[in-house]
C-alpha cells in the first residue's frame, strides 16, 4: 500500500488530472483531506484537474468528511473553471450490451 505522501506525489505530477464520479462513495477524514491536497497542490501549481460528478455544488458537503473540506475543495476547482452541465441518459447505459444468455448444456 502506497504511503500518503507517495500518493501525493503521483496524483499532482501529471499535465491533467481525471478524477471521475466523486461523489459517487462518500469519503472519510483521511480521503477527504488527502484529495484536498493533491487539489491545493495542483491548484498552486497551475495544473489542470477534470471532475466528473452527478452531484450538484450544494451537495458536495455530503461528500467530504466536513463542510470544511467540501468548501476549500470548490474553491481550489471553481477559480477559473469551466462548468459543464449536461443533461439527458448516460453514455454508459445509451452504449451497454446485452448480457449475453447462456444456455444450459
Amino acid at each position: 500500500m502506497k504511503s500518503p505522501h507517495q500518493v501525493l506525489k503521483v496524483h499532482q505530477g501529471p499535465a491533467v488530472l481525471l478524477v471521475n464520479e466523486i461523489g459517487y462513495a462518500t469519503l472519510r477524514q483521511p480521503e477527504s483531506h488527502l484529495l484536498f491536497q493533491v487539489l491545493s497542490v495542483r491548484h498552486d501549481r497551475h495544473r489542470p484537474t477534470v471532475i466528473t460528478t452527478n452531484r450538484v455544488f450544494a451537495e458536495w458537503n455530503q461528500i467530504f468528511a466536513d463542510d470544511a473540506v467540501a468548501d476549500a475543495i470548490l474553491d481550489r476547482l471553481a477559480e477559473g473553471a469551466e462548468v459543464f452541465h449536461l443533461e439527458g441518459r448516460s453514455y454508459l447505459e445509451t452504449h451497454r450490451r446485452p448480457a449475453t444468455r447462456l444456455t444450459p448444456t
